[in-house]
């Protein structure tokens, strides 16, 4: 187990306090007198009857065996992929914007407004693409 502190380096590595903690755990610990070598067994198990802890055995056997669990797995997974595509069609909408936003700053005579307009993007956006700054 590794444990993660945040030091500001300019300042002489004063911690930096911002109440994040971070464990790195090594996951080939196996060591099964110790509760952390039990969890990374656990984790590592590919069928619930292998677990050693009941409350996650019980967990992964009703999503990984049970029709309910089935079912509920199935919906969480297409909930997360149709959030995923929404997130991705948004940023690749953004970078055909900008994209086409730099083509007629530097193909055109258009106004930095008309721009925004034409490929409806913030005032602001387009400003900062015309000075060469990542909008």
């Amino acid at each position: 187990m590794y444990h993660v502190e945040n030091k500001i380096a300019e300042l002489n590595d004063e911690p930096f306090c911002d109440g994040g903690h971070i464990i790195y755990v090594n996951g080939g610990y196996r060591n099964l007198a110790t509760p952390i070598g039990q969890l990374m067994h656990d984790f590592a198990c590919t069928q619930a009857k292998d677990i050693l802890n009941p409350v996650l055995r019980e967990r992964v056997r009703y999503l990984k065996e049970s029709e309910g669990g089935t079912i509920e797995m199935c919906e969480l997974v297409e909930e997360y992929a149709e959030k995923k595509a929404k997130r991705y069609a948004a940023e690749r909408e953004m970078q055909v914007k900008l994209k086409s936003a730099k083509n007629l700053l530097e193909n055109t005579n258009l106004s930095l407004e008309e721009i925004a307009k034409y490929v409806e993007l913030p005032l602001a956006a387009v400003e900062e693409l015309a000075h060469g700054r990542p909008a």
